[in-house]
């Protein structure tokens, strides 16, 4: 062919290209672990790191193989067991959240299991029983929830935090936080949120572990004004205001002049300055 090239030469499945390459149709199709013939070498090596290594080792392989792992499942003497791939998806959970029960299976009281055909085995009963003692005592831990005032009451931030016995408005739940029922845009370009309390009080019922409710009292210092109190840019600010309204500096753009002079970005600098002129003003 012309400048050289030679054609593309498609080997066929009998050929040796066809042999080096990891047929995962193949693997794919058959249950994993389970009788009958394995022609795929890569199959083939996964059940030998099973029987070798065990069971979630070989797992592992096959996940990574492409091999279809399902539901680690099985009777055992008329009860219904499971192994830890399958407890996982049974409470659907992670399965490393079941190893660290496991690990800790004194501390969460997670059930003994027990060695049958080569693997660790618990009864289905006893994760059930396991599991909702767990959440019941994640939510003995939940904080007490305000349910004074009217349902259709607006509240914000920094209320709906108190409502759900918060220390802090950051500690509010996505699901709370990135929803809120109406929003006001300040002059500096933040938002600000605002909920319905029957809305405040819905994402409380639908909590199921421990939220963390800001540090421990007492541990961080006095109280500020406002976030950039003894921030030395803060003055830089009221500089500025200073200058533009002496005449001195343009009034339009201050922004972007104390983002270029305090090297940092115009977002940040109108915030300080939107605290530079509540400073200005006495408040």
């Amino acid at each position: 062919m012309a400048g050289g090239s030679h054609p593309r030469v498609r080997a066929s499945p009998a050929g040796h290209l066809a042999r080096l390459r990891v047929n995962r149709r193949t693997a794919t199709s058959r249950t994993f672990p389970g009788a009958g013939r394995v022609a795929d070498p890569t199959v083939r090596r996964i059940r030998e790191l099973d029987n070798r290594c065990g069971r979630h080792v070989g797992r592992a392989a096959a996940r990574t193989f492409g091999e279809d792992v399902s539901v680690a499942r099985r009777t055992i003497d008329g009860r219904t067991a499971l192994d830890r791939s399958g407890v996982a998806t049974h409470l659907r959970v992670a399965y490393t959240t079941v190893n660290n029960w496991h690990r800790h299976r004194t501390r969460f009281t997670f059930p003994d299991g027990f060695a049958h055909d080569g693997g660790e085995w618990f009864w289905l009963d006893d994760i059930d029983r396991f599991h909702t003692a767990h959440l019941a005592a994640k939510r003995a831990h939940l904080t007490k929830v305000d349910r004074r005032g009217q349902p259709d009451d607006l509240v914000g931030s920094g209320e709906a935090a108190r409502i759900l016995g918060y220390g802090s408005y950051r500690n509010l739940p996505d699901t709370l936080y990135y929803q809120p029922d109406r929003t006001e845009g300040l002059p500096d370009g933040r938002i600000r949120r605002y909920w319905h309390r029957r809305t405040v009080w819905a994402v409380a019922d639908a909590r199921t572990g421990r939220q963390s409710t800001g540090r421990t009292p007492g541990t961080t210092g006095a109280r500020k004004p406002h976030p950039y109190a003894d921030d030395p840019r803060l003055q830089v600010a009221v500089e500025l205001l200073t200058e533009a309204g002496t005449g001195e500096q343009n009034p339009r753009g201050l922004g972007v002049e104390l983002a270029q002079r305090l090297r940092v970005g115009e977002r940040t600098a109108q915030r300080l300055l939107a605290q530079a002129r509540l400073v200005a003003g006495g408040r």
